[in-house]
């Protein structure tokens, strides 16, 4: 898929937004991206192989990622190309850095996954790590190196922006309104997290 064909599809090269790993859950106006060909998907892309090769072409240019119940299922063990900067590193960390590649420094990236403390988390056998909202301050290196806590020198950074539930009853709620729901077993079954690029004072890999 190139930027001519999006144009074509009515998606303008001023509001890129990704699908990651859609599925069958497409997006109109959005460039669906999924391993497989299925209906609905644009590109066809390998998420868990870094760099993303077939993406290159978007680095710098996204507004937009959603990542919907596929977190979950990133590989711990990392399958990277020679010379990728982040060889070694744990496969989340080689994710969300390709993410941060493909956004533009206004970008926004959402998550969407199950929560550690609701059994959906653990019932699906190709799920492979159990996170909540807080995993996601992992990625700011900015807080890391100022707290000399949990740097892992990514050369990129994501901040919190703002995270809310998805509570029993199917009602999204923001963690205010719902104070004692994520401490309690298979109340909140999953979550939402809206993460913004950083780029301010971080290592160079």
């Amino acid at each position: 898929t190139t930027y001519s064909n999006l144009r074509w599809k009515g998606i303008t090269v001023a509001d890129i937004k990704l699908n990651l790993g859609c599925g069958l859950v497409t997006k109109q106006g959005w460039v669906n991206v999924d391993r497989l060909a299925l209906p609905g998907v644009d590109v066809q892309a390998d998420l868990f192989q870094y760099p993303w090769d077939t993406l290159a072409q978007y680095y710098g240019q996204v507004d937009e990622i959603l990542v919907s119940h596929l977190a979950e299922h990133i590989p711990h063990e990392a399958r990277c190309n020679p010379g990728y900067g982040l060889e070694g590193y744990d496969g989340f960390f080689c994710f969300f850095h390709q993410c941060w590649l493909l956004l533009k420094p206004t970008g926004l990236l959402t998550v969407e996954a199950p929560h550690v403390r609701h059994e959906a988390a653990f019932m699906d056998p190709t799920h492979t790590r159990y996170l909540n909202p807080l995993t996601f301050n992992y990625l700011n290196q900015v807080e890391a190196e100022r707290s000399n806590t949990f740097d892992y020198k990514l050369g990129y950074g994501f901040k919190v922006k703002k995270y809310a539930h998805l509570c029993l009853g199917g009602s999204l709620q923001a963690l205010d309104q719902s104070p004692l729901a994520p401490y309690l077993w298979n109340s909140v079954w999953s979550f939402r997290v809206e993460l913004e690029p950083i780029y301010e004072s971080l290592h160079n890999g």
